[in-house]
């Protein structure tokens, strides 16, 4: 269930990994988050250059999200998984890695190495109060935004260089720091520390078609992970 690193944005994320303190402890939801309820909350939210669908409240702010998705409507994402691969989005600080992040995505079935024991599977969606839902199967081939302690939980994004630095500020230094990348981490309300309840890692994008690439690292919260990565790309839910 692993596979090496490889392409560009994940020469950058090892590259960072090792200038910026790969190990360094995540901080915790919430930690280092001052996008939420703050300038940055619904900046470029869903239906925008990143996630997906939701009602706008004041100030851009999303304030309610689909909670249903049609079987018609998953498979028409779908179809962005193999279109060719567009421009890369240039993301320099958590506010802007938080508000391209909102909304509903869905995984690439055969984008990487994921499995089902991951909390992104086999779609996920953040919203701006700093919650997310993983999506799981209904009853009419379509998905649902999932309930309960293991199917909900609390994310944030974080510079990975350094916990002092603001997500209103740009996620690099000088020298061998420049290249410092920015994580969202996120753990479900029932805890545990293990792939299947908790991720942290970079998630960079791409632009026309809009996709997402993750990178997990299990191994920030269970050491028995060692340096797995799982690998994997998603694509916004209409």
């Amino acid at each position: 269930m692993t596979i090496g690193r490889h392409g560009i944005f994940v020469f950058l994320i090892a590259f960072a990994g090792v200038a910026g303190g790969c190990g360094r402890t995540p901080l915790l939801p919430g930690e280092g988050q001052d996008w939420v309820n703050g300038a940055g909350a619904g900046a470029g939210g869903p239906g925008g250059s990143g996630g997906s669908r939701g009602s706008g409240g004041a100030g851009g702010a999303v304030t309610s999200y689909p909670t249903h998705f049609t079987g018609p409507e998953v498979q028409s994402a779908l179809t962005s998984c193999d279109l060719p691969h567009g421009a890369p989005v240039n993301i320099d600080t958590g506010d802007q890695e938080s508000a391209h992040v909102l909304g509903t995505w869905l995984i690439c079935p055969s984008s990487g190495n994921v499995g089902f024991d991951t909390p992104f599977a086999p779609g996920i969606q953040f919203r701006a109060d700093g919650t997310f839902s993983t999506l799981a199967a209904s009853d009419d081939g379509g998905l649902d935004t999932g309930t309960g302690f293991q199917k909900q939980g609390e994310w944030s994004a974080f510079c990975e260089m350094s916990s002092i630095i603001k997500n209103s500020q740009p996620c690099h230094g000088g020298g061998v720091y420049y290249y410092s990348t920015i994580y969202i981490q996120l753990h479900v309300a029932g805890g545990g520390d293990n792939r299947a309840t908790a991720a942290v890692g970079p998630i960079t994008f791409e632009s026309s078609p809009t996709r997402a690439y993750v990178v997990d690292y299990p191994g920030w919260f269970d050491a028995n992970e060692g340096d797995t990565s799982i690998e994997f790309w998603m694509v916004p839910l209409p």
